[in-house]
């Protein structure tokens, strides 16, 4: 998002900038010297990045365009949610949700895929959640295709027609075809690949104003112009949302008509001028200019009235270049060019300090697990012995000294990887704080746990704040357990993962079930199926004296997919696996966490509703079974439209079905053993 806007505020600064030396200058520049500044421009608009200047010289400076955009870094965080899949009133959560979620608080799934939100006494949960960079993204993405696909078929549709009309003159001096066609508004310059000059039949029998007209456009075809034509589309597409842009655009088309003047007159000789300014007088179009000509990568060598009495102005009046106004103009170009694509460097300097004095400020911790993780740890460590604990911790960090690269430590894999801690100045604004990852490095004599800054993906550079002890991640976890199990106590009678099971089940399009005896599991796509299983899975609120901590073990395992799932997927794809135990109470324990590391209780389920569940899924298709029909259907669709008769040898499209039943069986027999053909209908 900051290479965007800084893109558009520096391109809007440097065009500005070309219009005041344009309009200062006037008459002062000849047309060839204003056209090219728009070169400049052009660069600006095709190329994004910025160049970083050392820190002497971009101190030396007193501002540069990119420090003129707009600081978007609140723009990062997720805070749209899209796509509502159901919403329920509050009491039916069965949870005291006061504590958890406040009228109108959001609270993200930790796989970022969706969320939960208050409305007053509802609760809504939406597939999607976004930022409002990946909003303007998108927007930015949409227009620039639309506007792409516009010039592309205007072109395409402007060139067909060229070429249904077209004849080709025959006899002439030029290095490129030279067609009449009927119905041109203007002569014309046209093609990118393969350039050629188009007149109207009237044109082409009048030989001066012919020889003015191959002048005009040969001149066009040696600067080259249907290539910046092309370049001058592209950037519109890209700043489509620039009025400025567009603006440019229009002028530097009437620049180079206005330069291609010139340059004609020069072939053509100096007696040619006004002959050649008459007949840019007498092939005025027929129609006045379109803002969709703005599309054309083609060039035309009429216009409007007005812009005709401009041209043949400029060659009355002959402008010439004063040595004077052209220094100018290199130096404002020069100047123009570092104010618009230098930048400043960031200045290199020791983490560690300002690290320790974040610390020494935090009044709350907030520990997120990694990307990959199915826990969520929605409030901060508040609790005074837990809150001292946690900054114990992160106070024992040491500088690392050395800078990654001079350890030849890739941290591009770390917000994949790692946990978040983030250091609250104010327990009851998130935005306050400082985060850090907590990446682990494996080292041959001892691991590190590293405070990587900035805690974002796709950055353009990692550094490192200080090291911990390899402990470190999961001290504070421990810490965060205990806060949630804590604010647990007052929950009547579940927590948040209670009711983010259920916001899964609901958006379910696929389920999962696997057992110690099946060893792929088994998947239910079927929507009335679906239906009986989402009302048989729903949980029963842990009791009040029930247990916490889940130890690790397990009966069954389930996973939710909230898309169609595909032939090849199972539980270990899934965002969240729930873990099922079975007891001797009449119910089953349903749990969340991980089997190595164990978790923690979420629900229960009777073993009535379990055991329908059950019976549900045994006729579920395993997803080997699902693997292989998907293999079948895929090779059913990929079999050769093209077949040989097994005992005439003629060639048919015809299918098998087509034949009679001998000649099905023997072309079956002849084409691969019945046993590979049917493999799917044999018992396995």
């Amino acid at each position: 998002m900051k290479l965007l806007t800084e893109w558009a505020v520096t391109s809007g600064v440097l065009i500005l900038i070309v219009l005041a030396a344009r309009c200062l200058l006037k008459g002062r520049l000849s047309a060839r010297c204003r056209y090219a500044l728009w070169g400049v421009v052009l660069l600006r608009l095709l190329v994004p990045f910025q160049v970083e200047l050392p820190a002497p010289v971009s101190d030396a400076l007193p501002v540069l365009a990119s420090n003129l955009a707009l600081e978007v870094g609140q723009w990062e965080e997720p805070s749209i949610p899209l796509l509502s899949q159901g919403s329920k009133p509050v009491a039916e959560f069965n949870l005291d949700i006061e504590t958890t979620l406040e009228p109108g608080d959001i609270i993200s799934y930790s796989d970022g895929a969706g969320c939960l939100r208050r409305d007053g006494e509802t609760i809504t949960w939406y597939r999607y959640i976004l930022s409002p960079e990946q909003i303007v993204l998108a927007l930015w993405l949409a227009g620039a295709g639309l506007t792409g696909a516009a010039i592309l078929l205007s072109n395409l549709g402007f060139s067909l027609r060229l070429r249904k009309r077209r004849e080709r003159l025959e006899g002439l001096d030029a290095p490129i075809p030279v067609y009449t066609a009927v119905g041109l508004p203007s002569p014309c310059l046209a093609g990118v690949l393969r350039p050629a000059v188009y007149v109207t039949p009237g044109a082409a029998e009048d030989e001066t104003a012919l020889r003015h007209i191959l002048a005009h456009e040969l001149t066009h075809y040696a600067h080259k112009d249907h290539l910046w034509s092309l370049l001058r589309c592209l950037a519109l597409a890209l700043h489509w949302y620039n009025p400025l842009v567009w603006l440019a655009v229009a002028l530097s088309k009437q620049d180079g008509e206005l330069a291609c003047d010139e340059g004609a007159v020069a072939r053509l000789g100096e007696g040619e001028r006004i002959p050649y300014g008459r007949t840019l007088v007498d092939m005025v179009a027929a129609r006045s200019p379109r803002p969709r000509d703005l599309l054309s990568c083609s060039t035309a060598m009429t216009g409007g009235k007005k812009s005709i009495q401009q041209r043949v102005a400029a060659l009355v009046k002959k402008p010439e270049t004063v040595k004077t106004a052209l220094f100018a103009v290199i130096a404002v170009v020069a100047l123009s060019a570092v104010f618009v694509f230098a930048e400043r460097e960031e200045p290199v300097r020791n983490l560690y300090g300002p690290y320790r004095y974040q610390v020494s400020h935090t009044q709350a911790v907030q520990f997120s697990p990694s990307l990959i993780s199915s826990q969520i740890y929605p409030a901060p460590i508040t609790d005074p012995d837990l809150l001292e604990q946690a900054l114990e911790i992160l106070d024992s960090a040491a500088d690392l000294l050395n800078t990654p690269e001079e350890l030849d430590l890739d941290l591009s894999d770390a917000p994949f990887l790692s946990p978040r801690v983030t250091l609250l100045e104010s327990p009851d604004d998130r935005t306050s704080g400082h985060t850090y990852l907590l990446y682990t490095v494996r080292a041959v004599n001892r691991d590190w746990c590293l405070l990587v800054t900035p805690a974002e993906m796709g950055a353009e550079s990692y550094r490192v704040a200080g090291t911990l002890d390899v402990s470190a991640p999961g001290g504070l976890e421990s810490l965060a357990r205990q806060q949630r199990y804590r604010e647990r106590e007052d929950l009547t009678p579940a927590t948040f993962d209670y009711n983010q099971y259920h916001a899964r089940l609901g958006m379910a399009q696929g389920i999962w079930l696997n057992m110690p005896m099946l060893h792929d599991g088994r998947v239910l796509t079927d929507p009335e199926e679906l239906e009986q299983i989402r009302n048989l899975l729903i949980l029963s609120p842990i009791p009040r004296d029930g247990p916490l901590e889940w130890d690790g073990d397990w009966t069954h395992i389930i996973a939710f997919s909230s898309t169609p799932p595909d032939p090849d997927w199972t539980g270990a794809d899934a965002a969240s696996v729930y873990y099922i135990l079975a007891t001797d109470e009449g119910f089953y324990y349903v749990c969340s966490g991980d089997m190595k590391e164990g978790g923690y209780y979420i629900g229960t389920i009777s073993t009535e509703h379990w055991e329908q569940a059950v019976e549900i899924f045994e006729n579920a298709p395993s997803v080997d079974e699902r693997q292989h029909a998907a293999r079948d259907a895929e090779l059913a669709q990929n079999e050769e439209p093209e077949r040989v008769h097994p005992v005439t040898g003629s060639k048919s499209n015809k299918t098998p079905g087509g034949l009679n039943p001998p000649g099905v069986l023997l072309l079956l027999l002849t084409e691969r053993p019945l046993t590979s053909r049917f493999s799917s209908l044999l018992p396995r």
